[in-house]
C-alpha cells in the first residue's frame, strides 16, 4: 500500500486521502510516520490512457515521463500512460504545460520559491488564452465521444456514441479533489462517487467562465459516469494526467479505460488526518459506495 506525502504543487491526492495540503517542514515527517503506522488500507482505481498517432512512423515525438511507447506492427504510434486522480484535455492542460515550462526557468523557480505560485498559474492562464472567449473549442471529430457506462467486460458491453456541443475542456475525474483542492461535484453527486467503483466522472467546460466558476469554488455538472471513453482529435491539443501535461504533436485518437485496482493508505480518523471542507474520510471507506459489476 502507498502513502502520500504532500510535497508537490497541487497535492490533490494527498488532500483527498487526508494527508494534508502541504508539507510545511521536515519536522512534520515524524507525524506522517506515525500516521502511516496506524493508517487504513483503502482501494483506488488506476486508469490507462492510450494515445494513437496514425501513420506517424519515423517522426520523433517528445513525450513526458508519464507516457511510454508501446511497439505495434504498423505505421501507427501508440503511447500509454496511467493515472489515479484525473485526466483532461483543453484549458487546464495548457496552463499546466505553461507552468511546467516556466518552472524550468530561473524566474519561474524563484516565483514558486517565494510563494507566488498562484501568480504563475494566473499568468499562464492569460498567456495560453484561457480567458479568451473567442478561442477555438476542442477539435473533437464530429463532436462525438464513444463511451461505455457499464462496468461489465468490454466484450459484453460495447461503446455508445455521445454527441457533445462545442466545449473547451473535457475532464475525467476519479477523486474528490481537483485543481489544488477544489471539490467540483455537488453533495448529491459526491454521495454517488467512489474512487474504486470502476467509473470516472466525465465533466465538460464549454467556455472560460464555466472553468473559472469551478476554480473559484463553484460546482460542475457530471456529463456522464463512464467505465471507458474514446475520441479523436483533429488537431494537436494539450492533455494532462495527474498534473503532468503533454503538448500532442499531431491529431490522434485517445482511449481511457480501467487498468487495475491499487491499495492506498488513508490516515487514521482518531487522531484524525487533515480533511478540509467537503473532503472527508468517508469518501475513502473500503466498503463505501462500491458498485457491483453488471
Amino acid at each position: 500500500a502507498i502513502g502520500v506525502v504532500p510535497a508537490g504543487t497541487g497535492n490533490d491526492l494527498a488532500r483527498s486521502l487526508g494527508w494534508g495540503a502541504k508539507l510545511r517542514s521536515v519536522a512534520q515527517l515524524v507525524g506522517y510516520v506515525q500516521w502511516t503506522l496506524a493508517a487504513d488500507i483503502v482501494p483506488m482505481d488506476q486508469w490507462k490512457v492510450t494515445v494513437t498517432f496514425k501513420n506517424f512512423l519515423g517522426v520523433p515525438i517528445r513525450k513526458p515521463p508519464a507516457f511510454h511507447e508501446k511497439p505495434v506492427l504498423s505505421a501507427d504510434r501508440n503511447f500509454e500512460g496511467y493515472f489515479q486522480n484525473y485526466f483532461s484535455v483543453g484549458m487546464d492542460a495548457s496552463v499546466a504545460l505553461g507552468v511546467s515550462q516556466a518552472r524550468a526557468s530561473c524566474a519561474g523557480r524563484c516565483c514558486f520559491f517565494i510563494g507566488c505560485g498562484k501568480c504563475c498559474y494566473g499568468a499562464q492562464a492569460y498567456r495560453t488564452g484561457v480567458f479568451n472567449c473567442c478561442s477555438q473549442g476542442l477539435s473533437l471529430k464530429d463532436q462525438m465521444l464513444q463511451t461505455r457506462s457499464s462496468t461489465a467486460p468490454a466484450a459484453t458491453a460495447p461503446m455508445e456514441g455521445l454527441e457533445v456541443p462545442r466545449i473547451r475542456q473535457l475532464l475525467l475525474s476519479n477523486i474528490n479533489s481537483y485543481g489544488s483542492g477544489r471539490v467540483v461535484l455537488s453533495k448529491q453527486e459526491l454521495s454517488q462517487t467512489s474512487p474504486s467503483d470502476h467509473l470516472l466522472e466525465m465533466i465538460s467546460f464549454s467556455n472560460s467562465c464555466a472553468f473559472g466558476w469551478v476554480m473559484a469554488g463553484g460546482r460542475a455538472k457530471v456529463l456522464q459516469r463512464v467505465a471507458a471513453v474514446k475520441f479523436s482529435l483533429e488537431r494537436a491539443e494539450t492533455i494532462q494526467i495527474d498534473g503532468e501535461a503533454w503538448q500532442l504533436p499531431a491529431p490522434c485518437e485517445i482511449q481511457v479505460q480501467w487498468h487495475r485496482r491499487v491499495r492506498m493508505l488513508r490516515p487514521p480518523t482518531c487522531p484524525p488526518g487533515v480533511w478540509q471542507g467537503r473532503q472527508s474520510p468517508g469518501f475513502w471507506h473500503p466498503k463505501a459506495k462500491a458498485q457491483p459489476r453488471h
